[in-house]
């Protein structure tokens, strides 16, 4: 069972002075920011030492300077506590027609928006831009995203759909990759998998299956918990992933992956553009929505024929 926060952490105000201490690297200029004593901070530093029994700071006369332990503390304290400010800045700022904020899963926003953003800020060049990235859902009821692209079989509910697009699904990897393993057949290489962001995202057993591989589908030898990982691990030459077309297609235009074999898999879910239902929107999300819409549906790079054959030739390296 987990342990709820509140119990696992002594307390939120000491974590805080800590962090700041660490940050400043004084006890001294984190009272300063903090609008407290230099006595409260030190307190606070020990309360943390004495329950964590370990010294999170090297202590000389002017100065104070983090042990090993206290500097990776400080780092993961001042990420979170900067994630958690800009999330309350969001939430605080008002509505206007001078931000946009943009839902996607982590794949998508990493692997495909990011590069196009740019052209459509060339054309709003007023429009703020906030993009959230997370394999859960969006709930486009609340005033969190004003437009998000959802992965899903459709139709999809929650939001009134704009547009949607299939995808296709092959193996990858690095170009090095196939050199070193030319002579060998997609069972007996080491397969990257991943946690799947939605029911209907495909996973190598079914892939094999669709294609119609005899025998069992091989086991993976490297599993991550994010599909950014896996594209990740083949671009570093660690073996073959499932690559999605639409979310692969820049990296193999630029070689950094490469095609394995001919076979391809049409997946039944698709990329949809979604806009809330029942909450006005500016009319500049429609603009983006449609722009998006439109970006979308350019999505097949060159050469990304489709083989219905099931012969297990078709997945040797070339």
């Amino acid at each position: 069972m987990k342990v709820s926060f509140k119990r696992n952490v002594p307390s939120i105000s000491a974590l805080v002075t800590f962090e700041a201490a660490s940050r400043l690297r004084s006890f001294t200029a984190a009272a300063r920011e903090l609008g407290v004593s230099q006595a409260a901070v030190s307190r606070q530093v020990r309360l943390l030492e004495t329950d964590f029994g370990i010294q999170l700071f090297h202590r000389a006369h002017r100065a104070v300077e983090p042990t090993q332990t206290g500097a990776r503390l400080g780092r993961t304290l001042s990420t979170a506590f900067d994630t958690i400010s800009q999330d309350i800045d969001a939430i605080r700022s008002p509505r206007d027609g001078n931000t946009l904020s943009v839902g996607g899963s982590l794949a998508f926003t990493q692997f495909w928006l990011m590069s196009r953003l740019p052209e459509f800020r060339e054309r709003y060049p007023g429009i703020r831009i906030r993009v959230v990235s997370q394999d859960e859902p969006f709930d486009l009821r609340t005033d969190e995203v004003d437009v998000m692209v959802r992965f899903g079989v459709p139709p999809l509910t929650g939001g009134r759909s704009v547009s949607s697009v299939g995808d296709m699904v092959f193996p990858v990897c690095a170009p090095g990759f196939i050199r070193a393993e030319e002579t060998r057949g997609l069972h007996d290489l080491p397969l990257i998998g991943s946690d799947a962001p939605d029911p209907t995202w495909m996973q190598w057993g079914q892939w094999f299956r669709h294609v119609g591989l005899d025998g069992p589908p091989p086991g993976v030898a490297l599993h991550c918990n994010h599909y950014t990982d896996a594209i990740l691990a083949a671009m570093a030459g660690q073996g073959v992933a499932l690559g999605w077309e639409l979310l692969v297609a820049d990296l193999l235009r630029s070689g950094k992956l490469v095609r394995l074999g001919e076979l391809a898999v049409s997946s039944p879910a698709h990329y949809t553009i979604m806009l809330p239902e029942h909450r006005d929107t500016h009319p500049v999300v429609h603009d983006f929505a449609h722009w998006l819409a439109g970006r979308l549906d350019v999505v097949p790079p060159p050469g990304l024929s489709i083989n219905t054959g099931y012969g297990s030739q078709d997945f040797l390296c070339r």
